[in-house]
């Protein structure tokens, strides 16, 4: 990957692209759709196509995650064990069709997976590191801040 790029999070992005991208295709194969053959051997050949899709997943799920209330339903969810809707609901603000509104938010973003039938929730492996990097982020921000203060704090002594 290139200097600076997380890993992890491109990787999980990759993958995302990769599951929508046999998704639209398996479709276009089973409706037997013909205005889209090939596609997927044009992104290689059209590379502003491929940075169009990758831009257009990246803001999506940046978008979804960057609302408090959507960061704060991706820190009550984890990757291995679901969440059930009511105990999301009991620790969040939030009625249950704002819970459902805002998991459909984040699952169209590929950040978590319903689970219908168990009125469940979890993070994907994307939702996972989306929200890693953005506490990271967050942490860096809140510790070069806190320097800065400390370095005016102790000049205006």
């Amino acid at each position: 990957m290139s200097a600076g790029c997380p890993d992890q999070l491109a990787s999980a992005f990759a993958q995302r692209f990769r599951v929508l991208a046999r998704a639209l295709d398996r479709l276009d194969r089973l409706e037997g759709e013909r205005a889209f053959v090939g596609w997927l051997d044009q992104l290689t050949e059209q590379p502003h196509v491929l940075q169009d899709a990758s831009e257009a997943l990246v803001l999506q799920a940046l978008r979804a995650a960057s609302d408090p209330m959507n960061l704060a339903l991706l820190r009550h969810l984890s990757v291995e064990e679901a969440t059930g809707l009511a105990e999301l609901a009991a620790e969040l603000p939030l009625e249950r069709i704002a819970l459902h509104v805002r998991l459909g938010e984040l699952a169209q973003a590929g950040l978590v997976a319903l689970e219908l039938e168990r009125e469940a929730a979890r993070l994907t492996a994307l939702g996972n590191a989306l929200r890693d990097w953005l506490d990271t982020l967050i942490r860096c921000t809140l510790d070069q801040v806190g320097a800065w203060l400390e370095l005016v704090r102790s000049t205006q002594s």
